[in-house]
């Protein structure tokens, strides 16, 4: 039977077969590199079970990486970004990545389920396991974080302000820089001690 023949129901069926075995190694995945519970906001992973879950299932995954207009990371990833102590910011967004990555192969699904008759999205679908495949490896590769990377972290900080600190005391102000996806910016410290 030839791709454009299949029904409905027949592509949702060729669709779980692939994606079956994804939200478990994306779970263990996700455990390997960040065992602690409830510090990072990875969501329960489901497979629909019927064609017309499939949006439903792709909708809860959107929620739990964007806000509802999609147009920045959700509150709960935002604040596992800065808020995660066992992991860097970059590894935090790695496993962002991989969660966003599991509903956009999601959202290629639905279009492959619900084509027109004749028409075929299947190659989406493909491509879509493989871009998941690479995101599955970024966090796989991520290396287990040290026992004692509250206490790396607790010293990056004192040094950090050690070396403002150093900064205002000769110059007498610093400048500090506030990183921001969407409008970066800076104030100056120190600045209200020598009257100024």
């Amino acid at each position: 039977m030839t791709a454009k023949e299949r029904t409905k129901l027949e592509r949702f069926d060729r669709a779980m077969a692939l994606l079956n075995p994804i939200p478990g190694s994306i779970t263990a995945a996700c455990l390997a590199a960040h065992p602690v519970e409830d510090c990072l906001p990875v969501p329960e992973l489901l497979l629909p079970s019927t064609p017309e879950e499939v949006s439903d299932v792709a909708l809860s995954v959107f929620l739990n990486v964007w806000q509802s207009n999609g147009s920045r990371p959700s509150a709960a990833w935002a604040a596992a970004r800065s808020g995660c102590t066992h992991l860097t910011i970059d590894q935090v967004a790695t496993m962002n990545s991989l969660i966003i990555r599991w509903y956009q192969l999601l959202t290629d699904v639905r279009r492959y389920v619900d084509a027109e008759p004749g028409w075929t999205q299947w190659q989406y679908v493909e491509v879509g396991r493989e871009v998941l495949n690479h995101a599955l490896a970024a966090v796989t590769a991520i290396p287990l974080a040290p026992a004692s990377a509250r206490e790396a972290r607790r010293k990056w900080a004192e040094e950090y302000l050690r070396g403002v600190g150093s900064l205002i005391q000769k110059h007498g102000w610093a400048v500090q820089a506030v990183g921001d996806e969407g409008m970066p910016w800076a104030y100056t410290i120190g600045l209200s001690d020598r009257g100024h």
